[in-house]
């Protein structure tokens, strides 16, 4: 009988590349002379957490071989930690994986965590085959379009609340009824996917003067983000740019920068994009070209850096400021050395 396989690996090429970070933890019980040989290095075929911290290094560098539809992705750093505690007799395997990319690294993370436990099993069976690995589990993962996630919490923003939003699209048949609108839907439907709350849309013509006033009645509002879609081309009417660029208080060129290179997997035009970003007031205000799709790949790659802004400007933590997810490690493994894949 023929069977007609459904399997296939996710589309990744039109997603932003951003520090990712999986941590993941296991735990390896066995028995108190199994406990006391591995932080004493006694065991007949050597030091037994040096090795498993190094298999959980290659566990994570192999994934792509032996997971079918896991992304082969270059990954940035992997940290493997064997502790040992006595009470109750067991060791604590954890480990955390990084890497700049389109797709996350928690397979990666949990791999190493296993494959240190089976190292660990493999190197103590001969004194005690009872030893079981339990608790194998993503415990952090932060990057990506979901934000921050632990095991206790779930999903956090990054900027710690849903951001407001208000849209506003230039286009002079647009705002005339002589097309419909599609770009602003399209921002609609970015910002729901996200998480961000949408306070209203606008669409206005290609005149400086009403764009002006567009952005300065959501920055009364007190938005978080108003995103503009239209007239950051070269035309005549495109004016965009020249009508915002008076109004910032401090301009975020690489805004731009960044997607233009990105929109350049699309389309060449994208470099003819004057699209920019800044700050009116404590408002962050980005511009994104005015076809849908442009609007929304803007957003998608523009993302992090959009919460990342506004946490800077509210002298909140950024994004990437947290604490050692290591913890400090027992006295019984004060000896054993970090294995970093570099």
């Amino acid at each position: 009988m023929n069977h007609d396989s459904n399997f296939r690996m996710f589309e990744t090429a039109g997603r932003p590349e951003t520090t990712r970070v999986a941590v993941a933890e296991g735990t390896f019980a066995c028995e108190a002379e199994v406990s006391v040989a591995l932080a004493e290095r006694r065991l007949p075929k050597g030091d037994a957490l040096a090795l498993a911290e190094i298999a959980g290094v290659l566990a994570a560098k192999q994934v792509p071989l032996i997971i079918p539809l896991c992304h082969n992705i270059v990954l940035d750093s992997v940290r493997v930690h064997c502790t040992v505690e006595h009470a109750p007799p067991r060791v604590l395997v954890r480990a955390e994986v990084t890497t700049t990319a389109r797709t996350g690294v928690e397979i990666e993370a949990i791999a190493a965590v296993q494959a240190a436990l089976l190292c660990l099993y493999d190197l103590t069976k001969s004194m005690s085959p009872g030893s079981s690995m339990t608790n194998v589990r993503l415990v952090e993962k932060r990057g990506g379009r979901n934000g921050h996630w632990t095991a206790e919490r779930g999903f956090s923003r990054k900027s710690g609340k849903a951001l407001s939003v208000g849209l506003i699209t230039v286009s002079d048949r647009s705002s005339a009824g002589l097309r419909e609108d599609k770009s602003g839907p399209a921002m609609r439907a970015f910002c729901e996917k996200t998480g961000w709350n949408v306070v209203g849309a606008a669409v206005v013509p290609d005149e400086r003067e009403q764009i002006q006033s567009a952005v300065q009645a959501f920055v009364r509002e007190g938005v978080s983000v108003v995103m503009l879609s239209g007239g950051t081309g070269v035309g005549h009417r495109d004016v965009t740019p020249e009508a915002l660029l008076p109004l910032f208080s401090c301009e975020l060129p690489g805004f731009g920068e960044l997607a233009r290179s990105a929109g350049t997997r699309e389309t060449g035009s994208s470099w003819i994009s004057r699209g920019t970003a800044g700050f009116v007031d404590d408002t962050l205000v980005v511009m994104t070209p005015g076809s849908p799709r442009g609007a929304a790949s803007t957003l998608e790659t523009l993302r992090d850096l959009i919460v990342h802004a506004i946490a800077m400007r509210a002298n909140e933590p950024h994004p990437h400021e947290h604490n050692d997810t290591h913890g400090p490690r027992s006295s019984t493994h004060r000896h054993a050395t970090v294995r970093e894949d570099t």
